[in-house]
């Protein structure tokens, strides 16, 4: 029983040495190269685990695949759709989504879906999982619905126009197949919105397709961007935040300043 004791003693304190050996070597590590190598090291973590995921689904180990990406999910550290991994969710929910559909579980299937859709509405590709699941499993009205919110987001997505101008004409709607596509035709257009301030007078064509535009304008200070009007001509569009970016230099990163929206980019 002592020999027992003792061995039990030095097992623990041998652990503890490891454990000590580590932190000292991420202590190290840190005060060497910095955090990112090590924080790097965290984010491959995740993605390999997901790879692991797709490798089984690819293979057509869909019972394993479901069980293992289930699982991955609850553990999965992005909750919220500003989270640094949030596309690496995404891409874990549509492969979930995606296993699911293949073993023929069908509320499993489309709850991961909708969770998709609810976890960033603004993704066009998340509504065409779900539209394309809602069809596949035979929930045409709920299929059609969901293609016509995806065309809200990308209206110029063609895939999803031709789906539905077919889904018209096979039922005899002749004149909403032929409206459809010129709403689709329409959707490259370009917006004319003009931008003025102090010293400028410039006019900005913008796609009218929904999607972020970025628009490179030289000022030199925030001042000058709270001179700055934006005439919409009729149009409607959102305006994120500028960001000041300091002088291009060859093999070095500009640095970015962010500044408040004054209220006249909004009018």
């Amino acid at each position: 029983m002592g020999l027992s004791r003792r061995s039990e003693q030095l097992w623990i304190r041998a652990w503890l040495g490891v454990c000590a050996l580590c932190l000292a070597a991420s202590v190290w590590a840190v005060a060497l190269g910095g955090a990112d190598p090590l924080l790097e090291g965290l984010d491959d973590h995740w993605i390999r685990r997901i790879d692991v995921g797709e490798a089984l689904l690819e293979d057509g180990h869909e019972e394993q695949a479901a069980a293992y990406l289930k699982t991955l999910e609850k553990q999965f550290p992005a909750r919220f759709i500003r989270h640094k991994f949030h596309r690496q969710r995404e891409r874990l929910l549509e492969l979930l989504g995606r296993a699911q559909s293949d073993l023929g579980r069908k509320s499993e299937a489309l709850d991961t879906f909708l969770e998709l859709t609810e976890y960033d509405a603004r993704n066009w590709r998340n509504w065409e999982l779900l539209a394309l699941a809602y069809n596949s499993f035979g929930e045409l009205e709920l299929a059609q619905e969901t293609f016509e919110q995806l065309l809200e987001i990308h209206p110029n997505h063609l895939p999803t126009v031709t789906h539905l101008i077919l889904a018209d004409v096979k039922a005899g709607r002749g004149l909403e197949a032929t409206l459809r596509y010129e709403a689709y035709l329409d959707a490259f257009l370009l917006a004319r919105l003009d931008l003025s301030g102090e010293g400028l007078a410039e006019p900005l064509l913008v796609p009218v397709d929904a999607q972020p535009h970025p628009i490179d304008l030289r000022r030199t200070s925030p001042e000058e961007l709270s001179s700055l009007h934006l005439a919409l001509n009729g149009w409607s569009c959102a305006v994120g935040p500028p960001t000041l970016t300091g002088p291009l230099t060859v093999g070095s990163s500009a640095p970015r300043t962010r500044v408040t929206v004054p209220q006249a980019w909004s009018a």
